[in-house]
Protein backbone atom coordinates (compact mmCIF):
# COMPACT_ATOMS: atom_id res chain seq x y z
CA UNK A 1 0.00 0.00 0.00
CA UNK A 2 1.40 3.38 -1.02
CA UNK A 3 0.89 6.16 1.47
CA UNK A 4 0.59 9.74 0.26
CA UNK A 5 2.45 11.55 3.03
CA UNK A 6 1.38 14.97 1.77
CA UNK A 7 -2.28 13.94 2.06
CA UNK A 8 -1.62 12.56 5.54
CA UNK A 9 0.02 15.82 6.60
CA UNK A 10 -2.79 17.96 5.18
CA UNK A 11 -5.37 15.80 6.95
CA UNK A 12 -3.46 15.93 10.25
CA UNK A 13 -3.15 19.72 10.08
CA UNK A 14 -6.83 20.15 9.24
CA UNK A 15 -7.91 17.84 12.06
CA UNK A 16 -5.57 19.52 14.55
CA UNK A 17 -7.10 22.90 13.70
CA UNK A 18 -10.62 21.54 14.06
CA UNK A 19 -9.75 19.88 17.37
CA UNK A 20 -8.13 23.08 18.61
CA UNK A 21 -11.27 25.06 17.84
CA UNK A 22 -13.39 22.61 19.81
CA UNK A 23 -11.06 22.66 22.82
CA UNK A 24 -10.79 26.45 22.66
CA UNK A 25 -14.59 26.71 22.51
CA UNK A 26 -14.90 24.98 25.87
CA UNK A 27 -11.79 26.31 27.57
CA UNK A 28 -13.46 28.91 29.81
CA UNK A 29 -16.83 27.17 30.14
CA UNK A 30 -17.92 25.12 33.10
CA UNK A 31 -17.39 21.49 32.21
CA UNK A 32 -18.36 18.11 33.49
CA UNK A 33 -15.13 16.28 34.28
CA UNK A 34 -15.00 12.51 34.56
CA UNK A 35 -12.16 10.05 34.84
CA UNK A 36 -11.10 7.44 32.34
CA UNK A 37 -9.44 4.44 33.90
CA UNK A 38 -7.30 6.04 36.59
CA UNK A 39 -8.21 9.00 38.83
CA UNK A 40 -5.50 11.16 37.27
CA UNK A 41 -6.88 10.65 33.74
CA UNK A 42 -9.42 13.49 33.56
CA UNK A 43 -11.79 13.79 30.60
CA UNK A 44 -14.26 16.52 29.62
CA UNK A 45 -17.07 16.42 27.09
CA UNK A 46 -14.81 18.43 24.79
CA UNK A 47 -12.10 15.76 24.99
CA UNK A 48 -14.67 13.11 24.11
CA UNK A 49 -15.99 15.20 21.23
CA UNK A 50 -12.50 15.72 19.80
CA UNK A 51 -11.67 12.03 20.10
CA UNK A 52 -14.87 11.02 18.33
CA UNK A 53 -14.27 13.50 15.50
CA UNK A 54 -10.66 12.40 15.05
CA UNK A 55 -11.52 8.71 14.90
CA UNK A 56 -14.50 9.29 12.59
CA UNK A 57 -12.69 11.62 10.17
CA UNK A 58 -9.54 9.49 10.04
CA UNK A 59 -11.63 6.37 9.45
CA UNK A 60 -13.48 8.09 6.60
CA UNK A 61 -10.34 9.52 5.01
CA UNK A 62 -8.13 6.45 5.44
CA UNK A 63 -10.43 3.42 5.77
CA UNK A 64 -7.65 0.88 5.16
CA UNK A 65 -5.16 2.33 7.64
CA UNK A 66 -4.74 0.60 10.98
Amino acid sequence: MDIDLEECLETAISLAREAGQIVNEGFYLDKTVTTKGEPANLVTEFDTRVQRILFDRLGEKFPTHK
